[in-house]
């Protein structure tokens, strides 16, 4: 399961957006990647080089994969992005951010797929707001 997997071809934005939020979710929250993170946070102080290849692998390519899918689709629709690459930082962090503490902190359940629908909805909804709403030439 990767985020390569998420089919973002001829989908509009928001589809697209939602599709890579729950992608996200659902590896992220999974007992296989949580035992894997733990890992890397534990070791990464003595082997700086393992933090390294995680950071390249996981959250710094799927922030490449997201902030090329979201220029492609402002483009269509002739929105020009100032910053992508930190905008598409917050969004991933506003989709992982609480669900990871909560399992890492209170080794709580994964998300049920209903859960995981309605945050990355939630989340493409308003990722979509602040695109819409900021001014032409100050888009996010």
């Amino acid at each position: 399961m990767f985020i390569n997997d998420v089919q973002l071809e001829d989908v509009d934005i928001r589809d697209g957006l939602i599709a890579i939020s729950e992608r996200l979710l659902e590896i992220a929250t999974s007992p296989r990647h949580l035992a894997l993170a733990r890992l890397v946070i534990a070791e990464a102080d003595k082997f700086p080089e393992i933090g390294r290849i995680y950071y390249e692998r996981a959250p710094r390519h799927i922030c490449d994969v997201l902030t090329a899918f979201l220029k492609e689709q402002t483009a269509k629709d002739g929105i020009k992005i100032i910053r992508p690459q930190e905008l598409v930082e917050s969004f991933t962090g506003m989709v992982l951010h609480h669900q990871l503490f909560r399992q890492f902190c209170l080794d709580a359940s994964p998300p049920s797929s209903n859960e995981i629908r309605r945050l990355a909805v939630r989340n493409a909804n308003m990722l979509i707001a602040m695109i819409n709403t900021a001014p032409a030439g100050s888009r996010p």
